[in-house]
């Protein structure tokens, strides 16, 4: 997981390998066990995450992450006056969870991912709170079957994403894509077509904007479709 500044160890645990993480960090910007969950403490703060992975057969291969940690202000770093952006008080917290499961079927094969995440930054002194949460959530799911010496897949996914401060949603986010392909021998050669298209949304009717705090009712919408082919040689 990128740069990794912590300790894990991995044990076998029945069918599989259970692996706990901690993790410490300092300054700005800290992230969740090196992830892209941020925690921000703007005089610099100190950080300490907790994470557990199971990966194994249980049936299925099946792999599940967790992973919450926080940071709070660097009493050596930051002031006590409550009225400076840099104060003592200031925290956050991030969580992450993620779950993979790949189920054989036959000659076919079906795989699901589920992620959600999520941080809370809280500035300023009491009182006068700033909390700022930002959430995401998204999911996979693949499949793939054998049509005699051809492969038939699919795979459709989706994400959504939000930053709410002090109650008022300043930025929504969804995404969703499709994908389909197709590949076959013929002799030496190896024919595979695909197809694929998606779909992004960024703004809401009732968003504000983060700077002027004034209405910023813009929905940006985007498609995008493609379609490929690829022929390969083998001797």
């Amino acid at each position: 997981m990128d740069a990794f500044d912590g300790f894990s160890v991995g044990l076998g645990v029945g069918p599989g390998t259970l692996t706990v993480a901690i993790e410490e960090q300092d300054g700005v910007t800290t992230d969740l066990m090196a992830g892209a969950q941020e925690m921000n403490i703007a005089c610099g703060g100190n950080s300490l995450g907790y994470g557990i992975n199971f990966s194994g057969d249980v049936g299925v291969d099946l792999s599940f992450t967790y992973a919450s940690g926080s940071a709070s202000a660097d009493p050596l770093a930051c002031t006590t006056d409550n009225t400076s952006t840099e104060t003592k008080g200031d925290s956050a917290t991030a969580n992450t969870m993620g779950l993979g499961v790949a189920i054989p079927i036959g000659g076919m094969s079906l795989a699901i991912d589920y992620e959600s995440s999520g941080t809370t930054n809280k500035t300023g002194g009491t009182g006068t709170d700033v909390e700022t949460k930002t959430t995401e959530s998204g999911f996979e799911v693949s499949f793939t079957m054998p049509i005699a010496d051809a492969t038939l897949g699919f795979n459709i996914s989706a994400h959504a994403t939000d930053s709410v401060v002090d109650g008022t949603t300043m930025q929504l986010g969804a995404a969703a894509g499709t994908e389909v392909w197709y590949s076959v021998p013929i002799g030496a050669v190896t024919l595979a077509v695909g197809y694929g298209s998606s779909a992004t949304a960024k703004g809401c009717a009732d968003c504000v904007n983060a700077v002027s705090g004034a209405a910023e009712a813009t929905v940006t919408t985007e498609s995008v479709t493609e379609m490929g082919a690829e022929m390969s040689m083998s001797f």
